[in-house]
């Protein structure tokens, strides 16, 4: 099975957090000795909100019901790297209201996460 893109477009500004897993060991004399722990120490979290009618928000929905919270897909983060991420969290949808044409407007939020295999 071929590896899907996601390519919403989310509200802009989102705050990435990159975290380095680390083990550590403190020593009597006071020296603490420090290391990457595994080959993939790093992650990755993006917080991302979409705002839209129901036809831009139901794709949104669908892709992320297709992955299952599990199955990673691609994606260029806000720092234009591609990678690959997962959502296993789940997301939220909110109805805010109708707009000026009378559709109904919904927010969805969801944090991408680091993923390291398909």
């Amino acid at each position: 099975m071929a590896i899907e893109t996601f390519s919403f477009c989310p509200r802009v500004n989102p705050e990435g957090a990159f975290t380095q897993r680390t083990r550590s060991i403190q020593f009597g004399d006071g020296y603490t000795q420090r290391a990457g722990d595994g080959i993939n120490s790093e992650s990755q979290g993006w917080p991302l909100t979409f705002v839209g009618d129901h036809v831009h928000i139901q794709p949104i929905i669908a892709f992320l019901r297709r992955h299952n919270g599990y199955t990673a897909f691609q994606w260029v983060n806000p720092l234009t790297e591609l990678g690959l991420y997962c959502c296993p969290d789940g997301f939220n949808v909110t109805a805010l209201g109708k707009n000026s044409r009378g559709d109904q407007v919904f927010q969805l939020t969801a944090t991408f996460v680091t993923a390291y295999h398909p």
